[in-house]
């Protein structure tokens, strides 16, 4: 870290200009324990055994719906808002 402050402590910078938008993105589609596997093993290189406990972990604490479903449905009337803000 000492390094890369060295590497940029001369440098002179100049703030530009920033916009704030707000972007909308869709609901994402549930997961049947397959896809959550395959997913999770690529994105954190780890064994399926190991996110399965965590997902079990996360599920006991409250944290995630049940993680062994084959349902990648969500009925049309699913709250996300309340869920989320019932996480929060």
């Amino acid at each position: 870290m000492e390094d890369i402050l060295l590497k940029i402590k001369g440098i002179k910078a100049k703030a530009g200009s920033s916009e704030i938008f707000k972007r909308t993105l869709p609901k994402p589609n549930g997961l049947n324990t397959v896809a959550f596997l395959e997913k999770a093993v690529d994105k954190m290189g780890i064994s399926s055994s190991e996110i399965m406990k965590i997902a079990q972990d996360l599920y006991e604490s409250g944290y995630i719906s049940y993680p062994r479903t084959e349902s990648t449905m969500y009925a049309d009337d699913f709250e996300f808002d309340d869920v989320l803000e019932e996480l929060t």
